[in-house]
């Protein structure tokens, strides 16, 4: 089986864009990864992208499995001089969105389980209040070696 890094993708992708309206956010305060976006000034958008770790052997033999670990990291970015209320409201959600113990199922038959979603403290970057809402995942690959 072909590493499913793109279904992954696409599993938080989706899940998160399903959601747009219970975290009070609409479809243009998303910066989708290389799609194009401008930040109005005075609008909360959020960032998401998602890193994949090392993937690793956990049972012996071709018809073993792999495990694969990442990171789907949400930036939340405020409006400057307007508190931090609304972006630390925005991360709460987004880590009930994503849950520990979640299983978000892929369309090959896998599924991503999520370990953890946290978020670290407020800072500034690009001119405007931060916050990286930060979640950990695992899913299990069958090995697929010819």
């Amino acid at each position: 089986m072909e590493t499913p890094t793109i279904e992954i993708r696409q599993a938080f992708d989706g899940r998160l864009n399903n959601a747009l309206s219970s975290l009070g956010l609409e479809a243009d305060q998303v910066a989708w990864m290389n799609a194009r976006f401008t930040p109005k000034v005075d609008t909360l958008f959020i960032r998401p992208h998602i890193m994949f770790g090392e993937t690793k052997t956990v049972s012996i033999g071709s018809d073993g499995f792999e495990r694969l670990v990442g990171i789907y990291q949400i930036s939340v970015f405020g409006v400057k001089d307007t508190g931090l209320s609304d972006i630390e409201e925005v991360a709460k959600k987004l880590i009930d969105l994503f849950r520990s113990g979640r299983v978000l199922p892929l369309c090959s038959d896998n599924a991503v389980t999520i370990t953890s979603a946290h978020c670290s403290g407020p800072f500034e970057l690009d001119d405007r209040p931060h916050i990286p809402v930060t979640v950990s995942w695992y899913c299990y690959v069958q090995k697929d070696i010819a």
